[in-house]
């Protein structure tokens, strides 16, 4: 009887033990800037992290965890642009029209929520001002809409979701148009005007 009672504690706390584990599937994408180009680069790698840091680029830290798995977003390179510039999107129809006109393909750059909620279009992660300023071009995204955090400061709206605060938890950001932010009684980011 003792033996059992052992064996079936040991196959409860054994089963509660399995089951309780939750892995963390986040991946830390890590934000540089380019004080020459004025351009931003996100990427999962310690290693083009550190490579760019050595040569000039500032480590910005974490700017957000992404998904092991979910949707792809895939990250090209501009290699003609006179500072280069990347682009990041989650379309294979726009990643493989950059690539017919010379954009490099680098591969999957990080994967976006996949369940059905409201997230960041990957695309409005675009440098495409050029850099000559180190200032990014504010306003709304081709579609019209805006990024408001749940929570926190969600008075507030912005255009660009690279220019909310660092701090920021960037799976409560929702993406809504322009005019329903401000019909909810959102103002956009005075801060973000003078980026």
């Amino acid at each position: 009887m003792k033996k059992l009672l052992v064996n079936l504690i040991g196959f409860i706390v054994g089963i509660s033990l399995f089951i309780g584990v939750t892995v963390s599937a986040d991946t830390p994408m890590y934000r540089l800037y380019n004080p020459n180009s004025g351009e931003h680069f996100y990427t999962s790698s310690t290693y083009e992290r550190d490579s760019l840091g050595s040569i000039g680029w500032k480590k910005e830290g974490v700017g957000w965890l992404a998904p092991d798995s979910g949707n792809p977003v895939y990250r090209l390179y501009n290699p003609n642009a006179r500072t280069g510039t990347h682009h990041y999107t989650l379309s294979g129809g726009e990643r493989n029209s950059l690539a017919s006109i010379g954009w490099r393909y680098e591969g999957v750059s990080w994967y976006a929520i996949n369940d059905g909620a409201a997230y960041a279009d990957a695309s409005s992660f675009s440098n495409s001002n050029g850099g000559n300023s180190g200032k990014s071009l504010v306003g709304p995204n081709a579609d019209g809409m805006v990024y408001v955090a749940s929570g926190g400061n969600s008075d507030v709206y912005w255009y660009r979701i690279e220019n909310m605060p660092s701090n920021t938890n960037f799976n409560n950001v929702v993406k809504m148009s322009e005019q329903t932010a401000i019909s909810r009684g959102k103002h956009h980011s005075e801060k973000e005007k003078y980026n």
